[in-house]
């Protein structure tokens, strides 16, 4: 048993411990990601044109590397704000902690595909974007080989 002393000494120890938690580096409070997000969309607007809910898939990792969780919050912010649905215009993939931030939309209608790296940290930033006309329905018009998709 513990006797009244090693309670109030292991209450100390807690409480000291939980308080110097704040003092650790990256373990302050998340900081505001808000306009890099709305950079990001706006980005892919700038080359898709409108992102609505009937035309456009976004494919991401966020969540995956290391500390992007901070920007959940501001990316479903964006994400709802346009309508979009999380079953229909959504697809978030498994990437390794090191890996970049990147989000990829893609415009059904037109067959754009804008792809957007972010860099976060002590900048938070676009750090590349690249737009291209996959022609996803044209991928598989090659003689001898066969779609599972059609």
């Amino acid at each position: 048993m513990i006797g009244r002393r090693g309670c109030i000494t292991s209450f100390v120890f807690l409480t000291v411990l939980v308080f110097s938690l704040c003092f650790i580096p990256g373990m302050a409070a998340e900081t505001d990601s808000s306009e890099l997000m709305a950079q990001v969309f706006a980005a892919a607007e700038s080359n898709l044109g409108n992102i609505g809910p009937e035309n456009t898939l976004i494919i991401t990792d966020l969540g995956s590397p290391a500390e992007s969780y901070v920007f959940l919050d501001n990316f479903y912010s964006e994400f709802n704000g346009r309508n979009l649905k999380y079953t229909d215009n959504l697809l978030v993939v498994q990437n390794a902690r090191n890996a970049p931030l990147w989000f990829a939309f893609f415009d059904k209608a037109s067959g754009k595909c804008a792809y957007i790296e972010v860099t976060y940290g002590d900048e938070e930033k676009i750090s590349y974007q690249v737009t291209e006309n996959i022609n996803f329905n044209g991928l598989f018009e090659k003689p001898g080989v066969h779609s599972s998709l059609e």
